[in-house]
């Protein structure tokens, strides 16, 4: 009996971690078709209609398949102050994203906001009690120094407004932790509270960003729309199934799978420092599946 409980806990681990890769995928693939867009007008603008038509698509294509038969369902929460309080961290990640891009350069703003992993396993330790082998913090820092090779910060990312996409990669943290509190919630439920709560006060801040859209935009838009739904409801999945300080390493397959999608639909190919932290991701990652499947034990936080 207890080894057929073990070999489900070792299936639904493996399960969370292809869920969290394929949600790195997709949220690749997004951030590739939207290097798709015709900028006409302010770029920051544009950035902002995204977020908005991608909510506003997630909740239309939401309401089209579950209103009709599961509207009670999709409602109903046994935790509605979490629920609400959730997709908070959905609004914070991408403005203060978007507002750092505006002040630093994005390599800067990138090298910030992959700090997610480091910080979701502090809050995984303190928020929800997780034990946190010591291999799972060796591997996310020496990742980060790949991070660091990939995009070459400058000194640039010392000054004040490296808080923002600071502040953008915690709110993706927090989204994490906060998931894994809601496990017990009805996956669409959480995704459908998240759309709402995002969509409404950006919809109040439409006059100040909205510029006309074109068919292509808008056709793009719509589609990272889609996609970003099956990329959170993954990533939601993923975090419900399996411990979040197991799968906070695996977000760092986005910037390899980002860097591949530049390659093949931009013909962006990446330099030899891109090339040695992707090696360097590569090869940390091994090193933690290696140690994890063994179950070598290490100090614990």
């Amino acid at each position: 009996m207890k080894t057929t409980l073990q070999a489900l806990r070792n299936r639904i681990g493996r399960d969370g971690v292809l869920l969290i890769v394929l949600s790195t995928f997709i949220w690749a693939l997004m951030e590739s078709l939207a290097g798709l867009m015709v900028t006409q007008g302010n770029s920051h603008d544009l950035l902002f209609q995204t977020v908005w038509v991608r909510y506003g698509t997630h909740l239309v294509f939401m309401t089209l398949v579950f209103i009709p038969r599961q509207s009670q369902r999709l409602l109903q929460t046994t935790r509605f102050r979490l629920q609400l309080l959730r997709p908070l961290t959905m609004i914070g990640m991408p403005l203060c994203f978007i507002l750092g891009t505006g002040k630093l350069s994005a390599t800067n703003v990138f090298t910030v906001f992959w700090l997610i992993p480091i910080l979701t396993l502090g809050l995984a330790a303190i928020l929800l009690r997780e034990r946190v082998p010591g291999h799972y913090w060796m591997t996310v820092l020496v990742s980060f120094i790949g991070i660091l090779f990939i995009f070459h910060p400058n000194r640039q990312i010392l000054s004040g407004y490296a808080l923002l996409p600071l502040i953008s990669a915690l709110c993706f943290s927090l989204y994490l932790v906060m998931t894994r509190m809601l496990q017990e919630e009805w996956t669409p439920t959480s995704l459908f509270y998240s759309a709402l709560v995002v969509f409404v006060p950006w919809s109040f801040a439409l006059p100040s960003f909205w510029q006309p859209l074109g068919w292509l935009n808008l056709l793009i838009m719509a589609t990272i729309g889609l996609l970003g739904y099956v990329t959170l409801y993954c990533l939601d999945k993923a975090c419900e199934s399996t411990s979040i300080s197991k799968l906070a390493f695996f977000l760092y397959t986005q910037p390899i799978f980002q860097i591949a999608l530049h390659a093949l639909l931009f013909h962006s190919y990446p330099g030899a420092g891109a090339l040695l932290g992707c090696l360097v991701l590569l090869i940390t990652g091994t090193y933690f599946l290696i140690l994890d499947n063994r179950r070598i034990p290490g100090p614990s936080l």
